[in-house]
C-alpha cells in the first residue's frame, strides 16, 4: 500500500512538472489573440463582460449591466463563483501590472489551473477503478476530446469549473464498503454539488444520473449504500440553500427559475430523501425481486408528483418554448442546443455531430469482463447521458466525456493487449480516443483540408471592434447582429440591444423584428425610441438568414442596398469589409 501511495504521489509531481511547462507554451501561443481580446466563444465575452463590472462596481449580487438592456431587468444569471476565481488572481497583478495585461494574464492562468485539477482528478478516478495500467490513458482520454477547448487560454466561461468539479464529484464517490461511513468524503461530495450548482445546472444531469442509479443499486442490490445516498441528498439539500444564498438576495430565496439554482432543486433533493424512506419503509424483509421493482416505481412516482404539481417549470425548464420568430432566426441555428440525431437525420450516421461514434469503445465495456459494480454505474450513467444528447441536446455530451474516460482506456488498452508491435499499439491507442476517433470521421468525411479554419481566420481579419474605433463609435447605443454583441459588450464602451444569451427575449426579439420590417416609418420610430444611434450588419449568419428569408422591402434589405431613407447614413462601407455601419439621425 505504501509503495502504490509513493507511485501514484511521484507521477502526481511527474504531471504537475508537465503541465507547468504545458501551461507556459499554451500561454505563449495563445498570447497575442488573448491579450487582443479575440476569445473563442461568445459565452467567455459574456463572462469577461460581468468580471469587468463587477470589478468596477463590486456589486456581490448581479444587478442588470448598464450597457445591456437595464430597462428590461436582464441578469446575466451566472454566478459569483468564477469572478471570484478570476478576481483571486487579477487583484494582486493590478498592483503591478497595468489593467489590461492583468486582466490577459488573468483569463490565460485561470483556464489552465482548471484543467490541473481536472487531470489530477480524472488521472485518480482511472486509478481507483481500474489501477495503475490505465490511470494515464484514462487522464488522456479525457482531454484529448472536444472538451479541451474549454480550458484553454480566454475560456472563462463556466463550462471548464463544471467539468473540473464534476471530475472531483466522481472521483469522491465511495467504491469500497469501509468509505461509506467516511464523514469527511460525504461532506466535501456536497460540498461540490454545490458549488457546482451555484455555477449554474451544467452538471445537473451528471448529479442526477448519480442519484438515480445510485439509488436503483441501493434499492435493488446493496442496501449498504441507502445511508450513504440518503445523507448525501440531505447534505446537498443544505449545500444548495446556501448556494441560493450566495446567489440571489433573500427577498429572492423563493423565487423558482428553471435556469439557475433555486428552491426547486432543494425540492428535487428532498424529493430522493422521501423515495428511500418511503420504500425502506415499504419494503419488507425477503420479498421478491419484481415485488422490490414494482414498489421501487410506484413510490418513485409518489415522491416525485408532488414537486412536478407545485412546480410545473420544472418541466417547462427542459422544454422551453420561445417565440416562433427567435427559433426560425436564431435558436433553431444554435448547434448544441440541437440533439444528436437531428444531425444524423441531415448529415448521415457518419455526421461529424454524431458524438455518439465518439465513445464506441466506451461503450463497448460490457464485452470485457469486469466485476467491479462501480464500474457498471459509471457505465449506465454514461448511458443516460448519451441518450440524453442524442434525443435532447448535444450539450450533455460535455459530461460524457468525463464519464466515458476511464471506459475507454480500460477497452482500448485491453484490445492493444492483441496487438503485437509497440507502434502499432501507440497507434491504436491514439485512434481509439475522443479525438483520434474524431480525426478519422473528419477524413472520412473529406474535411481534413482546414477550409473552415482559413475561413475562420479570414473572418478574424475582419474585425467590428476595428472597424467602430476607425469611425470612432464610442458609448453609442448599437443594432448590431446577436454574435456581435457579446463582443461589443465585452471590448468596447458601447451599449447593445441584442447579445447571443438565452434571457435577452425582449432584445434579440426587437433587432429581428426591426429587420424584417418593411415600413421604414415604424422602423425610424422604434430605433429613435430605443435611442439606437448606430445601426450595424456584417457577419452575423443569423443577418445573413433574416437577409435572404426577407421581403424586399425589408428594412434589412435597405441596408444591402443604396436607396437608403433619408434619416440614415452610411457612415462605413468597405469593399475589403464585410461590415457596414450607419447611423440614425433624429432629423433627416
Amino acid at each position: 500500500m505504501l509503495a502504490q501511495e509513493n507511485s501514484i504521489r511521484q507521477d502526481v509531481f511527474v504531471l504537475i512538472g508537465f503541465w507547468l511547462v504545458g501551461a507556459v507554451l499554451i500561454i505563449v501561443f495563445n498570447w497575442e489573440t488573448v491579450n487582443a481580446l479575440e476569445l473563442r466563444d461568445n459565452d467567455d465575452y459574456m463572462r469577461f463582460a460581468q468580471f469587468q463590472h463587477w470589478m468596477e462596481d463590486g456589486d456581490w449580487y448581479l444587478v442588470p449591466m448598464h450597457n445591456f438592456n437595464p430597462q428590461d431587468g436582464v441578469l446575466i444569471h451566472w454566478s459569483r463563483l468564477p469572478d471570484i476565481m478570476l478576481s483571486l488572481v487579477a487583484i494582486p497583478l493590478l498592483i503591478f501590472l497595468p489593467e489590461h495585461l492583468a486582466y490577459t494574464f488573468t483569463i490565460s492562468v485561470v483556464p489552465l489551473f482548471y484543467l490541473l485539477v481536472y487531470l489530477l482528478s480524472v488521472f485518480y478516478l482511472g486509478h481507483r477503478l481500474f489501477g495503475v495500467k490505465y490511470r494515464f490513458v484514462s487522464m488522456l482520454f479525457a482531454i484529448a476530446s472536444p472538451a479541451v477547448v474549454h480550458f484553454l487560454p480566454g475560456a472563462i466561461d463556466h463550462h471548464n469549473i463544471q467539468l473540473m468539479l464534476g471530475a472531483l464529484f466522481l472521483v469522491l464517490s465511495p467504491i469500497k464498503q469501509m468509505q461509506l461511513g467516511q464523514r469527511w468524503r460525504i461532506n466535501i461530495h456536497a460540498l461540490v454539488v454545490g458549488l457546482s450548482f451555484w455555477v449554474g445546472l451544467d452538471n445537473i444531469f451528471l448529479f442526477g444520473s448519480y442519484f438515480l442509479v445510485y439509488t436503483t443499486y441501493s434499492c435493488l442490490v446493496d442496501a449498504q449504500w441507502r445511508e450513504y445516498v440518503r445523507v448525501l441528498l440531505v447534505k446537498c439539500t443544505v449545500t444548495v440553500l446556501v448556494a441560493i444564498l450566495l446567489n440571489r438576495p433573500v427577498s429572492e430565496f423563493f423565487t423558482i427559475k428553471s435556469d439557475e439554482v433555486s428552491f426547486l432543486l432543494v425540492f428535487l433533493l428532498l424529493s430522493g430523501y422521501a423515495f428511500i424512506l418511503f420504500f425502506e419503509k415499504s419494503v419488507g424483509f425477503g420479498q421478491s425481486k419484481l415485488s422490490k421493482v414494482m414498489i421501487f416505481i410506484f413510490v418513485g412516482l409518489l415522491s416525485l408528483t408532488p414537486t412536478v404539481l407545485l412546480f410545473p417549470s420544472f418541466i417547462d425548464g427542459l422544454l422551453i418554448e420561445y417565440s416562433s420568430i427567435l427559433k426560425m432566426f436564431w435558436l433553431d441555428y444554435v448547434s448544441e442546443a440541437k440533439p444528436i440525431y437531428y444531425y444524423v437525420n441531415q448529415d448521415g450516421f457518419l455526421s461529424r455531430q454524431n458524438y455518439v461514434l465518439l465513445f464506441i469503445p466506451a461503450l463497448l465495456f460490457p464485452f470485457f469482463k469486469q466485476n467491479n459494480p462501480y464500474v457498471t454505474l459509471l457505465y449506465l450513467m454514461l448511458v443516460v447521458n448519451l441518450l440524453l444528447a442524442y434525443f435532447w441536446q448535444l450539450r450533455v455530451t460535455r459530461s460524457c466525456f468525463l464519464l466515458a474516460a476511464p471506459l475507454q482506456a480500460y477497452v482500448v488498452l485491453r484490445c492493444a493487449e492483441y496487438l503485437r508491435y509497440l507502434f502499432a499499439k501507440v497507434v491504436f491507442i491514439t485512434l481509439g480516443g475522443p479525438l483520434g476517433i474524431a480525426f478519422i470521421l473528419l477524413f472520412v468525411n473529406g474535411d481534413l483540408s482546414g477550409s473552415s479554419f482559413k475561413e475562420r481566420n479570414q473572418a478574424d481579419e475582419d474585425n467590428l471592434i476595428d472597424v467602430l474605433n476607425s469611425i470612432r463609435v464610442k458609448e453609442e447605443l448599437v443594432l448590431a447582429g446577436i454574435e456581435s454583441g457579446s463582443q461589443l459588450l465585452a471590448r468596447t464602451k458601447n451599449r447593445i440591444i441584442a447579445a447571443p444569451y438565452h434571457r435577452n427575449i425582449k432584445g434579440n426579439t426587437f433587432l429581428i423584428e426591426t429587420m424584417l420590417e418593411e415600413d421604414l416609418s415604424i422602423v425610424r420610430e422604434k430605433l429613435l425610441s430605443k435611442g439606437v444611434g448606430i445601426v450595424v450588419v456584417g457577419n452575423d449568419s443569423h443577418l445573413v438568414l433574416i437577409k435572404h428569408l426577407s421581403n424586399e422591402r425589408a428594412f434589412i434589405r435597405k441596408l444591402y442596398s443604396q436607396e437608403l431613407p433619408s434619416w440614415l447614413e452610411r457612415v462605413y462601407s468597405n469593399k475589403q469589409s464585410s461590415y457596414q455601419v450607419f447611423r440614425v439621425r433624429e432629423y433627416p
